[in-house]
Protein backbone atom coordinates (compact mmCIF):
# COMPACT_ATOMS: atom_id res chain seq x y z
CA UNK A 1 0.00 0.00 0.00
CA UNK A 2 1.42 3.55 -0.91
CA UNK A 3 0.29 7.06 -1.59
CA UNK A 4 0.64 9.12 -4.31
CA UNK A 5 0.91 13.11 -4.92
CA UNK A 6 1.03 13.31 -8.51
CA UNK A 7 -1.67 13.54 -11.26
CA UNK A 8 -1.87 10.85 -13.52
CA UNK A 9 -0.39 12.27 -16.83
CA UNK A 10 -3.24 13.18 -19.52
CA UNK A 11 -2.40 10.91 -22.46
CA UNK A 12 -2.53 8.05 -19.52
CA UNK A 13 -6.11 9.23 -18.35
CA UNK A 14 -7.34 8.98 -21.97
CA UNK A 15 -5.83 5.15 -22.52
CA UNK A 16 -8.10 4.25 -19.17
CA UNK A 17 -10.65 5.63 -20.77
CA UNK A 18 -10.51 3.65 -23.33
CA UNK A 19 -10.34 0.77 -21.56
CA UNK A 20 -13.26 1.84 -19.36
CA UNK A 21 -16.10 -0.66 -20.54
CA UNK A 22 -16.02 -4.02 -18.73
CA UNK A 23 -19.13 -5.89 -17.12
CA UNK A 24 -17.65 -7.66 -14.45
CA UNK A 25 -16.36 -4.30 -13.19
CA UNK A 26 -20.13 -3.27 -13.75
CA UNK A 27 -21.28 -5.43 -11.88
CA UNK A 28 -18.88 -4.95 -8.60
CA UNK A 29 -19.53 -1.18 -8.84
CA UNK A 30 -23.54 -2.19 -8.91
CA UNK A 31 -22.89 -4.47 -5.51
CA UNK A 32 -20.40 -1.89 -4.02
CA UNK A 33 -23.16 1.05 -4.62
CA UNK A 34 -25.74 -1.21 -2.85
CA UNK A 35 -23.85 -1.60 -0.07
CA UNK A 36 -22.81 1.31 0.44
CA UNK A 37 -26.72 2.88 0.81
CA UNK A 38 -27.29 0.02 3.09
CA UNK A 39 -24.52 0.94 5.28
CA UNK A 40 -24.95 4.67 5.20
CA UNK A 41 -28.72 3.82 5.97
CA UNK A 42 -27.49 2.09 8.98
CA UNK A 43 -24.95 5.08 9.95
CA UNK A 44 -27.66 7.66 9.84
CA UNK A 45 -29.70 5.44 11.92
CA UNK A 46 -27.11 4.74 14.54
CA UNK A 47 -27.09 8.12 14.70
CA UNK A 48 -30.48 9.03 15.55
CA UNK A 49 -31.04 6.08 17.52
CA UNK A 50 -28.89 6.91 20.14
CA UNK A 51 -29.69 10.14 20.69
CA UNK A 52 -33.66 9.43 20.77
CA UNK A 53 -34.19 6.47 22.18
CA UNK A 54 -31.77 6.30 24.67
CA UNK A 55 -34.45 3.67 26.94
CA UNK A 56 -34.38 1.16 24.19
CA UNK A 57 -30.47 0.62 24.26
CA UNK A 58 -30.05 -1.79 26.60
CA UNK A 59 -32.72 -4.11 24.88
CA UNK A 60 -30.72 -3.57 21.97
CA UNK A 61 -29.20 -6.56 19.92
CA UNK A 62 -28.68 -5.53 16.37
CA UNK A 63 -29.52 -3.66 13.59
CA UNK A 64 -29.40 -3.90 9.60
CA UNK A 65 -30.41 -2.45 7.03
CA UNK A 66 -32.41 -3.51 3.31
CA UNK A 67 -34.44 -2.49 0.34
CA UNK A 68 -38.17 -2.35 0.21
CA UNK A 69 -40.49 -3.27 -2.77
CA UNK A 70 -40.11 0.76 -3.85
CA UNK A 71 -36.30 1.12 -3.45
CA UNK A 72 -35.93 3.11 -0.55
CA UNK A 73 -33.99 1.80 2.60
CA UNK A 74 -35.32 0.31 5.96
CA UNK A 75 -32.95 -0.03 8.99
CA UNK A 76 -34.25 -2.10 11.96
CA UNK A 77 -33.37 -1.93 15.47
CA UNK A 78 -33.88 -5.28 17.03
CA UNK A 79 -33.67 -6.77 20.68
CA UNK A 80 -32.80 -9.68 22.31
CA UNK A 81 -36.00 -11.28 21.44
CA UNK A 82 -35.41 -11.15 17.70
CA UNK A 83 -39.07 -11.32 16.88
CA UNK A 84 -39.64 -7.58 18.45
CA UNK A 85 -37.89 -4.88 16.45
CA UNK A 86 -37.74 -1.47 18.72
CA UNK A 87 -37.62 0.64 16.25
CA UNK A 88 -38.12 0.90 12.10
CA UNK A 89 -36.75 3.68 9.97
CA UNK A 90 -36.75 4.50 6.80
CA UNK A 91 -34.71 6.44 3.96
CA UNK A 92 -34.62 7.44 0.47
CA UNK A 93 -32.98 5.31 -1.91
CA UNK A 94 -30.19 7.11 -1.30
CA UNK A 95 -30.17 7.78 2.01
CA UNK A 96 -30.05 11.48 3.33
CA UNK A 97 -29.30 12.38 7.35
CA UNK A 98 -33.44 12.91 7.64
CA UNK A 99 -35.04 9.78 7.24
CA UNK A 100 -38.85 9.75 5.71
CA UNK A 101 -40.46 7.90 8.61
CA UNK A 102 -39.93 6.76 11.98
CA UNK A 103 -41.90 3.66 13.27
CA UNK A 104 -41.57 2.92 16.98
CA UNK A 105 -45.04 1.22 16.77
CA UNK A 106 -45.69 -1.89 14.02
CA UNK A 107 -42.60 -3.76 16.39
CA UNK A 108 -43.44 -6.95 14.80
CA UNK A 109 -40.92 -9.12 12.93
CA UNK A 110 -41.72 -9.40 9.33
CA UNK A 111 -40.69 -12.26 7.47
CA UNK A 112 -37.75 -10.63 5.41
CA UNK A 113 -36.48 -9.33 8.54
CA UNK A 114 -36.56 -12.31 10.10
CA UNK A 115 -34.56 -13.61 7.64
CA UNK A 116 -32.15 -11.25 7.53
CA UNK A 117 -31.45 -10.66 11.42
CA UNK A 118 -31.01 -14.84 11.42
CA UNK A 119 -28.23 -14.79 8.77
CA UNK A 120 -26.81 -11.36 10.53
CA UNK A 121 -27.14 -12.74 14.26
CA UNK A 122 -25.10 -16.41 12.57
CA UNK A 123 -22.49 -14.48 10.85
CA UNK A 124 -21.53 -12.66 13.61
CA UNK A 125 -21.12 -15.48 15.92
CA UNK A 126 -19.40 -17.32 13.36
CA UNK A 127 -16.79 -14.53 13.00
CA UNK A 128 -16.36 -14.28 16.64
CA UNK A 129 -15.48 -17.95 17.38
CA UNK A 130 -13.42 -17.92 14.22
CA UNK A 131 -13.09 -21.92 14.85
CA UNK A 132 -10.88 -22.36 11.94
CA UNK A 133 -8.85 -19.42 12.23
CA UNK A 134 -10.43 -18.04 8.84
CA UNK A 135 -10.85 -14.66 10.53
CA UNK A 136 -9.13 -11.95 11.63
CA UNK A 137 -8.93 -9.07 14.29
CA UNK A 138 -7.06 -5.65 14.42
CA UNK A 139 -6.79 -3.25 17.08
CA UNK A 140 -8.95 -0.34 17.20
CA UNK A 141 -11.40 -1.26 14.56
CA UNK A 142 -15.13 -2.68 14.44
CA UNK A 143 -16.80 -4.68 11.97
CA UNK A 144 -20.03 -4.09 10.38
CA UNK A 145 -22.04 -7.10 9.16
CA UNK A 146 -24.36 -6.25 6.21
CA UNK A 147 -26.82 -9.21 4.76
CA UNK A 148 -28.19 -9.17 1.43
CA UNK A 149 -31.24 -11.16 0.36
CA UNK A 150 -32.16 -11.89 -3.25
CA UNK A 151 -34.04 -14.51 -4.74
CA UNK A 152 -31.01 -15.82 -5.98
CA UNK A 153 -28.79 -15.77 -3.11
CA UNK A 154 -28.09 -14.80 0.32
CA UNK A 155 -25.18 -13.63 1.94
CA UNK A 156 -23.68 -11.06 4.74
CA UNK A 157 -21.03 -9.21 3.77
CA UNK A 158 -18.12 -8.46 6.72
CA UNK A 159 -16.66 -5.17 6.26
CA UNK A 160 -13.77 -3.80 8.78
CA UNK A 161 -14.03 0.02 10.03
CA UNK A 162 -11.13 1.99 11.97
CA UNK A 163 -11.17 3.59 14.84
CA UNK A 164 -8.50 6.03 14.33
CA UNK A 165 -9.30 9.63 13.68
CA UNK A 166 -8.25 10.01 10.10
CA UNK A 167 -7.66 6.71 9.25
CA UNK A 168 -9.62 5.40 6.29
CA UNK A 169 -9.49 0.86 6.43
CA UNK A 170 -10.38 -1.18 3.39
CA UNK A 171 -9.00 -5.49 3.35
CA UNK A 172 -10.02 -7.69 6.67
CA UNK A 173 -13.76 -7.78 4.55
CA UNK A 174 -15.59 -11.38 4.06
CA UNK A 175 -18.38 -12.69 2.55
CA UNK A 176 -20.50 -15.90 4.03
CA UNK A 177 -23.02 -17.70 2.25
CA UNK A 178 -26.25 -19.08 2.65
CA UNK A 179 -28.85 -21.17 1.51
CA UNK A 180 -32.66 -21.22 1.28
CA UNK A 181 -32.94 -22.40 4.53
CA UNK A 182 -30.36 -20.17 6.18
CA UNK A 183 -28.21 -22.53 6.07
CA UNK A 184 -24.49 -21.42 6.13
CA UNK A 185 -22.79 -23.03 3.07
CA UNK A 186 -19.19 -21.41 2.33
CA UNK A 187 -16.73 -18.51 3.40
CA UNK A 188 -14.23 -16.11 1.30
CA UNK A 189 -12.15 -13.30 2.06
CA UNK A 190 -11.32 -10.68 -0.59
CA UNK A 191 -8.05 -9.08 1.04
CA UNK A 192 -5.70 -10.99 2.80
CA UNK A 193 -5.04 -8.23 5.09
CA UNK A 194 -5.99 -4.81 6.86
CA UNK A 195 -5.31 -1.89 4.26
CA UNK A 196 -5.00 1.34 6.19
CA UNK A 197 -5.34 5.00 4.03
CA UNK A 198 -4.73 8.67 5.60
CA UNK A 199 -7.62 10.71 4.72
CA UNK A 200 -5.56 13.79 4.90
CA UNK A 201 -1.71 14.45 3.96
CA UNK A 202 -1.66 16.73 6.88
CA UNK A 203 0.40 19.11 4.45
CA UNK A 204 -1.55 22.09 2.85
CA UNK A 205 1.07 22.19 -0.04
CA UNK A 206 1.08 19.01 -0.79
CA UNK A 207 -2.19 17.24 -0.40
CA UNK A 208 -2.87 13.60 -1.19
CA UNK A 209 -4.29 13.14 -4.87
CA UNK A 210 -4.70 9.39 -4.73
CA UNK A 211 -4.22 6.41 -3.03
CA UNK A 212 -3.09 2.93 -4.19
CA UNK A 213 -3.31 -0.53 -2.69
CA UNK A 214 -2.18 -4.23 -4.41
CA UNK A 215 -5.53 -7.03 -4.85
CA UNK A 216 -3.71 -10.61 -4.93
CA UNK A 217 -6.86 -12.96 -4.31
CA UNK A 218 -9.16 -10.66 -7.47
CA UNK A 219 -8.11 -8.99 -10.12
CA UNK A 220 -10.56 -5.98 -9.96
CA UNK A 221 -11.43 -3.86 -7.30
CA UNK A 222 -14.21 -5.45 -4.97
CA UNK A 223 -17.72 -4.48 -3.75
CA UNK A 224 -16.77 -3.75 -0.43
CA UNK A 225 -13.66 -1.42 -1.32
CA UNK A 226 -16.04 0.12 -2.99
CA UNK A 227 -18.61 0.23 -0.19
CA UNK A 228 -15.96 1.67 2.02
CA UNK A 229 -14.32 4.71 -0.14
CA UNK A 230 -18.07 5.94 -0.55
CA UNK A 231 -18.65 5.83 2.78
CA UNK A 232 -15.61 8.32 3.43
CA UNK A 233 -15.27 9.87 0.29
CA UNK A 234 -16.18 13.29 2.14
CA UNK A 235 -13.84 12.98 4.86
CA UNK A 236 -10.68 12.44 2.31
CA UNK A 237 -8.91 15.01 0.46
CA UNK A 238 -8.07 12.48 -2.47
CA UNK A 239 -10.55 11.65 -5.21
CA UNK A 240 -9.36 8.66 -6.86
CA UNK A 241 -8.04 4.94 -5.98
CA UNK A 242 -6.27 2.58 -7.52
CA UNK A 243 -5.86 -1.46 -6.95
CA UNK A 244 -3.53 -3.10 -8.88
CA UNK A 245 -3.14 -7.09 -9.22
CA UNK A 246 -1.21 -8.88 -11.50
CA UNK A 247 -3.43 -8.57 -14.78
CA UNK A 248 -5.82 -5.66 -14.38
CA UNK A 249 -5.56 -2.35 -13.15
CA UNK A 250 -8.92 -0.31 -11.44
CA UNK A 251 -9.24 3.34 -11.10
CA UNK A 252 -12.33 4.22 -8.79
CA UNK A 253 -13.17 8.06 -9.22
CA UNK A 254 -14.54 9.25 -6.29
CA UNK A 255 -16.18 12.08 -6.73
CA UNK A 256 -18.13 10.45 -10.11
CA UNK A 257 -18.30 7.03 -8.66
CA UNK A 258 -16.99 5.67 -11.83
CA UNK A 259 -15.04 2.79 -12.60
CA UNK A 260 -11.99 3.15 -15.47
CA UNK A 261 -10.17 -0.59 -15.64
CA UNK A 262 -7.43 -1.71 -18.25
CA UNK A 263 -4.70 -4.56 -18.32
CA UNK A 264 -1.59 -4.33 -15.80
CA UNK A 265 0.51 -4.67 -18.96
CA UNK A 266 -0.67 -1.87 -20.83
CA UNK A 267 -0.92 0.40 -17.60
CA UNK A 268 2.94 -0.57 -16.82
CA UNK A 269 3.38 0.30 -20.73
CA UNK A 270 2.22 3.83 -19.97
CA UNK A 271 3.83 4.44 -16.61
CA UNK A 272 6.78 4.14 -18.35
CA UNK A 273 6.45 6.14 -21.27
CA UNK A 274 5.30 8.87 -19.15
Amino acid sequence: MKFKKRILPFVLMLTLLGFSQNNETDKVLEEGKKLYRLEKAAWYGVDDFLERFKSKQDSLAGYLSYFNDQGNVITIFYGRDTSQILVRYEFENLPTKKPLHIDTRNRTTEPLEKILIEMRQNAKKRVKANISGFYKFYDETAMSYIPVFSKNERKVYVITASKKKGEITLGNDYLLHYNNNNKFVSEEKFHHSLIRLQAKSGNRKNKLIETTHTNVISDFIDATDICSLLLYKDFVEWKKHIVLSDKQVTVFMLDTETLYTMTRKDWDRAAAAK
